[in-house]
């Protein structure tokens, strides 16, 4: 399906309430936890960029976030799961082959990485009250610039 205006207002200020809380709930560790995100460091442009994490996102939501059932936080995920299937209709895909590029692996505390989702959805959110359809631009250039294979870790 191509993007509607729906888009402009899909992402609402209970999420980010919603995300709040889940930051505010959780543990201070120094424990990490590995998971795939995008290089910001290779791939500068601010659409592309959501455009690559948004796949990462939603991985990151259905497979990394993981609560006992029916608890608050447990709910709040689904709900997170519930608007990143609604956000699908406003991203286009693009080349597939590039999939694993401009991504590298970080190892982070759940709280950081939490601070990453806020952010993605937040600067989601202005992008698209300002422009519905701008998730529909051809990021295939800005994704081939980058190597898939350059790991360098920062720690």
């Amino acid at each position: 399906a191509d993007p509607s205006e729906h888009c402009s207002h899909m992402i609402g200020n209970g999420h980010l309430k919603v995300l709040q809380q889940l930051i505010d709930s959780q543990m201070e560790t120094s424990c990490q936890i590995a998971f795939e995100f995008v290089d910001q460091e290779q791939l500068d442009d601010p659409v592309c960029y959501l455009k690559k994490a948004f796949f990462l996102v939603q991985d990151i939501i259905d497979e990394t976030m993981r609560f006992k059932d029916n608890t608050p936080n447990a709910n709040a995920t689904e709900r997170l799961q519930e608007l990143s299937n609604n956000l699908n209709s406003c991203f286009t895909k693009d080349y597939e082959e590039q999939n694993k590029a401009c991504v590298r692996t970080f190892h982070e505390t759940p709280l950081q990485l939490l601070e990453k989702i806020k952010n993605f959805f937040n600067e989601t959110k202005n992008l698209l009250e300002k422009d519905w359809n701008i998730f529909t631009k051809n990021c295939n250039n800005s994704f081939a610039k980058c190597s898939s294979h350059h790991h360098h870790h920062h720690h």
